[in-house]
């Protein structure tokens, strides 16, 4: 040290002195040994700095108006080349802490920025001035870190912000490390400094990466005492968590050529879950909503591979245990949004029971997820008779299956195989069941079983008892066995009765028939209708040319038996009464039969049929010769 330095230094003790000693605190030696303190701040002299570092504080309460220049003479001193000279500013920099609590908040903020010193052993004296700054105010000190972790939304170029990055982590690591005793067993307990905390923290895990997110939840958000239960602050926690996770899915769910592991998401879901299911802090239903809106639905789960689909499903299975509980608690105070996602996510259940129907086999896991889903939709059956849909009861039936399989392998198994009874007993049978059950023999009209013939009901017509009962038309009945098929036995009866061109032979005589009444009485002439004594009498009529022969209805098929109705007795006047129509018919069709049986020749025919003809031909003639002499009369 040179001559001058001496001097100097001489100089500025005996200013001190005098200060100290004068009467009036605010007078002008106190002011102008303010200013030499200011002025001697940038001294070459390191021994006239160290006392600048430990007078300054003295004077700058005095004199307001040199504050600013007394503080920056400080933050010089902390800037000094000199490590020695640092580190009596940073313990000056505390002491105009306690002199002035104004200056705390900007105190603080430069404390923060010199932990980005490379010398561990300034950053351990910079740690301890931000540990008594948090003492003499924890608020505003808390205030400052948590500025210091939130991303900025202000443009910066790279360095500046490789900057910002390194000063957060420097931050996070204060926080978590050498504050984090002194933050949760002293300043918490403060119901402001803990919302400061809290709120400043949850805005920054909005932004931050996932490494800084769980830092921080884990180690100081999920200890403060408004995360230890269900709270808003947690609802609040865990719907920014989901909503990190959400925006991670979009981009884990781009096309891709194989199964999907959703790599950046998952972490997120697994703190989800830390927050929620194992912590409490906030509650499931926006966990089951979550995975409702997003990954439970067929396309999103088909894309993901094994691993993260059973991942998914444990962890709806976990929260949605949770929700059914809590839907039992009508005093709830979120009863009925517990119940909206309650029904939600039990519909959405499809799609897990579909899985764990083929894969029942990876595992105990896979049977406790299974019984809490099927506990969750018991719940909703008992609250207002829910029924599951045809396929989840498809599904569960096959899980019921492997649930008797694995009975003595798995210690929910029986539980499993009594839940899905309870639920498959008000299941919706499928639209095939049903429809076979209502299927007709004839046409698919009626309704059969197994012992009862398919029936056609007529309407009885008024008729006079003293005629004979007009003869039915006899159709075979197919008796429905157990090896047989309704839909063989029509398919059977249509072959039969119809022609190659797709038309009932019935229909043809039916219509031929009727078209042959029309053109003779269009000439004036009726058909020739037998006396009612030749028909009770069996009478033998010649057949009518040009009408085939009616084919007997036979229907082949294995294990099918042919009923006919009983013929009615002649000597009985029947139910309906008698009536004349079809007994020309009925009668026509055995003289054919009889007439076909006895005539074997082909001259026998030829000969039977010219004398049917003649006889046709001359009815006729004389039909016209009498009413011709009805006009001339």
């Amino acid at each position: 040290m040179d001559r001058n330095q001496l001097e100097q230094e001489k100089e500025i003790r005996e200013m001190l002195r005098r200060a100290d000693r004068h009467a009036d605190r605010s007078g002008n030696l106190r002011r102008e040994t303010l200013r030499k303190l200011i002025e001697l701040a940038h001294s070459p002299s390191p021994s006239v700095k160290s006392l600048v570092a430990s007078n300054i504080k003295t004077y700058i309460a005095d004199f307001p108006d040199l504050e600013d220049d007394a503080i920056n003479a400080v933050y010089d001193l902390c800037e000094d080349p000199i490590s020695k000279i640092r580190i009596e500013g940073y313990h000056a920099i505390v002491q105009v802490s306690r002199m002035q609590r104004q200056w705390i908040k900007r105190n603080a903020d430069v404390l923060v920025q010199l932990l980005q010193s490379d010398e561990p052993a300034e950053v351990v004296v910079v740690k301890k001035a931000l540990l008594e700054h948090l003492d003499m105010d924890p608020q505003v000190t808390l205030g400052v870190l948590c500025d210091q972790i939130t991303p900025h939304d202000e443009p910066m170029d790279e360095e500046e912000k490789a900057i910002r990055e390194r000063l957060r982590s420097l931050v996070l690591a204060f926080i978590t490390g050498e504050a984090r005793r002194s933050i949760l067993e002293r300043h918490v307990s403060d119901v402001h400094c803990e919302g400061i905390l809290a709120d400043g923290l949850s805005q920054a895990i909005a932004k931050l990466p996932y490494s800084d997110v769980d830092l921080i939840v884990r180690n100081i958000l999920l200890a403060l005492p408004s995360y230890r239960s269900y709270s808003s602050r947690g609802d609040k926690l865990l719907q920014t968590i989901l909503a990190r996770a959400r925006s991670t899915l979009a981009q884990d769910l781009r096309p891709a050529a194989h199964p999907l592991s959703l790599p950046s998401t998952r972490p997120y879901l697994a703190l989800a879950a830390l927050v929620s299911l194992e912590r409490r802090a906030g509650h499931p239903l926006h966990i089951v909503r979550f995975f409702c809106s997003t990954l439970i639905n067929r396309m999103a789960f088909s894309r993901l591979d094994q691993e993260t689909q059973l991942i998914v499903i444990h962890s709806l299975a976990e929260a949605l245990e949770v929700v059914t509980s809590d839907v039992k608690n009508f005093n709830h105070a979120l009863s009925e949004e517990l119940l909206s996602v309650h029904n939600q996510a039990v519909d959405a259940s499809v799609v897990p029971f579909e899985w764990l129907a083929e894969s029942m086999s990876r595992g105990a896991d896979a049977w406790d997820d299974c019984r809490k889903l099927l506990l969750a939709a018991l719940q909703r059956h008992r609250e207002n008779a829910w029924s599951p849909p045809i396929p989840m009861a498809a599904a569960l039936r096959k899980i019921l299956g492997a649930a008797q399989f694995q009975e003595n392998r798995s210690e929910h198994s029986q539980v499993i195989q009594d839940l899905i009874r309870s639920l498959l007993s008000t299941a919706a049978k499928p639209p095939l069941a049903q429809s076979a059950s209502n299927t007709n023999v004839l046409e698919g009209k009626g309704s059969t079983d197994n012992s009862t013939p398919a029936t056609l009901k007529r309407k009885i017509d008024q008729r006079d008892d003293s005629l004979p009962p007009r003869p039915a038309p006899v159709a075979p009945l197919i008796q429905r066995q157990t090896g047989g098929t309704s839909s063989r036995a029509a398919e059977a009866m249509r072959k039969t009765l119809s022609t190659p061109n797709g038309e009932s032979r019935a229909g043809e005589t039916s219509s031929y028939l009727n078209k042959k009444t029309r053109m003779d009485s269009a000439n004036g002439s009726r058909p020739t209708t037998p006396s009612l004594l030749s028909r009770l009498n069996g009478s033998m009529t010649p057949p009518v040319l040009g009408l085939p022969p009616k084919p007997e209805l036979q229907i082949r098929g294995r294990g099918r038996e042919e009923q006919r109705l009983p013929s009615p007795e002649l000597n009985k006047a029947p139910v309906g009464g008698y009536s004349i129509k079809g007994a020309a018919k009925a009668t026509n069709q055995r003289n054919d039969e009889e007439t076909s049986n006895a005539r074997t020749s082909l001259l026998d025919r030829l000969s039977g049929s010219s004398d049917a003809l003649a006889g046709r031909i001359e009815g006729d003639f004389g039909s016209r010769r009498k009413k011709k002499k009805g006009k001339g009369v």
